[in-house]
This record gives structure tokens, sequence and C-alpha cells, in this order.
């Protein structure tokens, strides 16, 4: 058999199980805050990130948090998806530090190499959450999601907002409080045993892409 059959026989083969496709990933969409809100102290306020337009299954989800609060140990922040998956990014953080101030503009990242309980305020750069952001895997990232921010003490002194984007911070100009996602299409998969026979029967020849399936 010559190679121009194989590859047509492996045409008709992927045809016949309806197998050539695959889904797409959509990228990194960032996401800013739909408003930005003043914190009661002591209570509990909620504010929202409108997603649209993603792929329907989540890969990955980051948050970034930008707070003017004069004690980062009164807050308890929590994100809530749109399918009510809730986690906790972080609760009453340095007790007992009382010139611990504000999150600037502070990354939370399941990869990031530091948690969030071993860091120090004003908490710049990346760190690990103390919930795991990958509980949101697999979800569809579409709708309103929820981050609620509770102040457990009273002590009332100074600002104390969630900040969104370009608004003036005691550090500058905050890049706000946001939300990351990376999501993308689900994909009709090959099963192992069929995609290895159209690989070797030439398919990848015709450019098209055989994904396996996961285990």
């Amino acid at each position: 058999m010559n190679g121009s059959c194989i590859r047509r026989c492996a045409l008709v083969a992927a045809m016949l199980f309806g197998l050539v496709a695959s889904g797409t990933a959509s990228g990194l969409t960032i996401y800013d805050v739909d408003n930005a809100v003043s914190i009661p102290d002591p209570g509990e306020v909620f504010t929202t990130f409108t997603v649209a337009g993603e792929g329907s299954i989540i890969v990955d989800v980051n948050v970034r948090i930008a707070i003017d609060h004069p004690l980062v140990e009164d807050l308890d922040v929590m994100l809530m998806s749109p399918a009510g998956t809730t986690v906790e990014l972080f609760s009453d953080l340095l007790i007992g530090d009382f010139s611990a101030m504000h999150f600037q503009d502070t990354l939370l990242d399941d990869g990031a190499a530091v948690a969030i309980t071993a860091g120090s305020a004003p908490f710049i750069g990346s760190y690990r959450p103390e919930g795991s952001l990958a509980d949101f895997n697999g979800e569809n990232p579409n709708g309103v999601w929820t981050l609620f921010v509770e102040d457990d003490q009273l002590l009332p002194f100074g600002d104390q907002t969630v900040l969104a984007a370009g608004d003036t911070a005691p550090w500058g100009d905050a890049v706000g409080t946001q939300l990351m996602i990376e999501a993308r299409d689900p994909s009709r998969v090959i099963p192992e045993p069929i995609a290895a026979t159209l690989s070797l029967m030439g398919l990848s020849a015709l450019g098209v892409h055989v994904r396996r399936r996961r285990i």
C-alpha cells in the first residue's frame, strides 16, 4: 500500500469515527473588578467580576487583590464562582503585627513559591492562597464571580477599600483587583488505541492534530 493510499485511508477512518476535532484554549483573560467598594468596620461586603465569552472549561484561575486597609489581620477574603464553589483566599494574616497594612496588587496563584501565610505586608508579588484555586478547574467560568471581604474586628481608623484599576492607593495608582481566567472548549478526544492506530496510518501527515485521552 503506497503512502497516498495510507493517508486517504487514515482520513476516511478519522471521518468515520468523527474524531478529527480538538478543543482550543482561550488563553489567559484578565477581568477587572466590576466596582471598587468600601469595607465596613466591622462587617462584610462583596464585589463582583463579570466573565463572558470564555471557553466552557476552566483550566487555571489567578486573583489579584488590591486592598487599602490599615490592619490586614482583620480581613477574611473568599472567592465564589458562578457555580457556587467557594475558595478561601486568606484569613486573619499576621495576627499581632499592628504595622501590617495593605495588599499591594497582590497576585494569588496556586503555583507561587511562597504561601500567603508566610508573606509580609504589603504582600508585593505572588503568593499561594490558603485555599486552592484549582477547586474551580473544570467549571464553566462564564457568569458572575463574587469576592467576599469581611473585616472581623472593630478598629475604626483609616481607609478600607477594595480597589479597582487606576484607583489612587497609598502606593500610587493601583493595578486593581482582578480575576484571571484560562479556559478552553471541550474536545472530542480520540481514545488511546484509536489515536495510536491513526498515527501509524499517517494521519499526522495530513496536518490533523490527534489528541490522546488523558488518564
